[in-house]
């Protein structure tokens, strides 16, 4: 039988980013066995949630603020201990075997305190670089490291998107960690790779949102598009940043589409997908340890794959690691990605295999089943089962 699990972080919603990983994986998740602590969104937008939350935390309008939201967010990490004991009030009449948490805000920490005091263990979700997600001032950043270093040799297991956030975290605390890539939606079919309708010209497509670098790294994609007679599809709430310029003839904006759609639609428009990863140096900690999720929903529309990014970023050492369903642009240089886009543009045969590839390695790595059972073999796993969170002491600074 499953653990009665309790669930202790931000809302989950229906999307690509990291709590869009945790909603595949607990919607499968007996309901009898599962209760959910969910903090309240800045974003209300959200078109999906799992289900209505065991405990909400308190929400204020004034959390639309980015600056209020970091306030509230500093609560949870200073407070850890008022928050846990309001959670053992809330929750004291429904027990619970294990306590998981997704390190994305500090939430994190509060869950980490109660699974203490309830003498079960803590599991951690690592999705992205804790500069990323775990917002401090700028004097505390060693802080937070400590924290997060404490965080992950607190728990039983922290589940790590990626190969290389597992090589991270053992660098930082001598432990080993598997590897939960993220999912596609349960029901989504992998079965056999399909044609795309059409051949001439090529659609690239690209799902999810984008700003500052990957704005960039779009409008080049699309301004090399309408030179040569290609189209960019974005579903993306951020399509109309690129409305205007010389590009937009290029572009169309193809709406929002539900993540368990998402793998379907692409399949059904698009010839080439494409996955930009950012070139800036305060985004190079997370570059090198975050995967993209949206590399599941790629790969399991059975489309060749487009990725632009920096040699070090976990998207292109993983495309390298697995050739043949990828073109990979590791430079800036618009020389090295017209190349590409040449070789991409020259042949059909060619796009099919990239696409087979593509197809078998979501069956390989990001099926639901396949992601599903790793989540609960960490669970069940007995020697992690029978460890308790240790205490965290006094932070460290280095």
């Amino acid at each position: 039988m499953l653990p009665r699990l309790c669930y202790i972080g931000p809302e989950l919603r229906d999307s690509i980013a990291g709590p869009g990983q945790l909603f595949r994986l607990l919607s499968s998740y007996p309901p009898n066995r599962l209760l959910t602590v969910q903090s309240p969104l800045a974003d209300r937008q959200v078109r999906s949630t799992l289900h209505d939350p065991t405990v909400r935390l308190p929400s204020f309008p004034a959390l639309r603020s980015p600056r209020a939201r970091t306030l509230y967010e500093l609560t949870f990490l200073f407070g850890r201990s008022v928050w846990a004991a309001w959670l053992q009030h809330r929750l004291h009449h429904l027990p619970c075997d294990a306590v998981l948490s997704l390190a994305h805000g500090w939430l994190c920490e509060p869950a980490l305190e109660f699974a203490r005091r309830q003498h079960v263990p803590f599991y951690l979700i690592l999705h992205d670089h804790p500069r990323t997600t775990l917002p401090v001032p700028r004097a505390l950043a060693k802080y937070r490291l400590g924290r997060w270093r404490r965080l992950c040799r607190a728990a039983a297991a922290c589940l790590c998107i990626s190969p290389f956030m597992a090589e991270h975290v053992q660098r930082l605390t001598g432990r080993t960690s598997p590897v939960l890539y993220p999912g596609v939606a349960p029901g989504s079919r992998l079965a056999a790779w399909e044609a795309p309708s059409h051949d001439a010209p090529l659609t690239f497509a690209f799902a999810g949102s984008f700003h500052g670098p990957y704005r960039a790294l779009l409008e080049t994609l699309a301004r090399e598009l309408a030179s040569s007679g290609h189209r960019l599809l974005l579903h993306s709430p951020d399509s109309h940043r690129l409305a205007a310029g010389p590009a937009n003839r290029a572009v169309t904006d193809a709406g929002w589409v539900p993540p368990h759609d998402l793998a379907a639609t692409l399949r059904a428009e698009a010839n080439v997908l494409f996955l930009p990863m950012s070139f800036l140096r305060a985004d190079r900690s997370n570059m090198r340890v975050a995967f993209p999720s949206k590399l599941a929903e790629y790969c399991a529309a059975g489309r060749p794959v487009l990725v632009w990014g920096p040699p070090y970023s976990s998207a292109c050492r993983w495309a390298k690691a697995h050739a043949g369903f990828a073109e990979v642009v590791d430079t800036l240089s618009i020389s090295d990605l017209r190349q590409a886009l040449a070789r991409l543009s020259a042949d059909p045969h060619r796009r099919r295999r990239m696409g087979q590839e593509s197809l078998r390695l979501a069956l390989q790595f990001f099926s639901h089943e396949k992601t599903f059972a790793t989540f609960i073999a960490a669970l069940s796993n007995s020697d992690m089962r029978s460890q308790k969170p240790k205490p965290t002491g006094q932070p460290v600074t280095a």
